[in-house]
């Protein structure tokens, strides 16, 4: 199994008075990529960080095998995502292990 989790800051388009509608437009888009079903996708949960001064949003994930993971980034769901949040999300970090 691979394990995945992917972090970002925000953006300067996310203000105290919008925070919480992107992070549950954030959620909502997650959600879609988990009803797409796709196949080797054990798990998907978009997370969110307490800790201030610290990436802000985060995208845990787990697959059955390297191959699901690589299928996955380029699924049209994926990537339907990633250009809806690319105004707010800046800073990728990225970690992924066995």
């Amino acid at each position: 199994m691979i394990k995945h989790i992917v972090m970002f800051y925000f953006t300067d388009k996310v203000t105290e008075e919008n925070q919480d509608e992107i992070k549950q437009m954030i959620a909502e888009s997650v959600n879609k990529i988990k009803a797409a079903d796709l196949e080797g996708v054990i798990k998907l949960e978009p997370v969110f960080n307490i800790v201030k001064g610290m990436p802000d949003v985060g995208l845990y994930g787990e697959f059955e095998s390297k191959e699901a993971l690589e299928a996955y980034q380029i699924h049209p769901e994926h990537v339907r995502h990633k250009d809806l949040t690319k105004d707010y999300c800046r800073d990728r970090v990225l970690f992924e292990w066995e």
